[in-house]
C-alpha cells in the first residue's frame, strides 16, 4: 500500500481520513464484484450457445435405413443416417427390435 501511494496509483484522500484496512477491503469487494461480474456473463454466453447451437433434433425415417444382419441375435438390425439438421447428420444402427444408438461424433 504505501507503494501505491508513492508511486501515486492512490492518492491520499485529505477530506476524510480512510484507514488502510479500508482500502485494502475496497480492492478485495472490487475484484471480487467484478470477477463474479465477468463469471456471469461467460455463465450466460454458455448457456445461450448450448439452448441455441447444441441443443437440436434429428428424424429418423424408414427409408433412410438399410437392413443389416445381426450373426449373434439371428435378428436382422439397421443402420442408416439422420435427416441433415444445422448442417451435419448422425448415423444410427438398431438391433431387430428397433433399439439402438446414434453415434454423436
Amino acid at each position: 500500500l504505501p507503494a501505491d501511494i508513492k508511486s501515486r496509483a492512490i492518492q491520499t484522500v485529505t477530506t476524510k481520513p480512510v484507514r488502510t484496512a479500508e482500502i485494502v477491503l475496497g480492492r478485495i469487494l472490487g475484484f471480487a464484484v467484478v470477477g463474479t461480474c465477468l463469471l456471469a456473463l461467460m455463465g450466460i454466453s454458455g448457456w445461450a450457445f448450448v439452448v441455441r447451437s447444441v441443443s437440436h433434433g434429428h428424424a429418423l425415417e424408414a427409408r433412410d435405413l438399410f437392413s443389416l444382419p445381426d450373426v449373434d441375435a439371428g435378428q436382422a438390425g439397421s443402420e442408416g443416417r439422420t435427416s441433415l439438421d444445422r448442417g451435419h447428420r448422425h448415423r444410427v444402427v438398431l438391433d431387430g427390435r428397433g433399439e439402438g444408438m446414434a453415434e454423436t461424433a
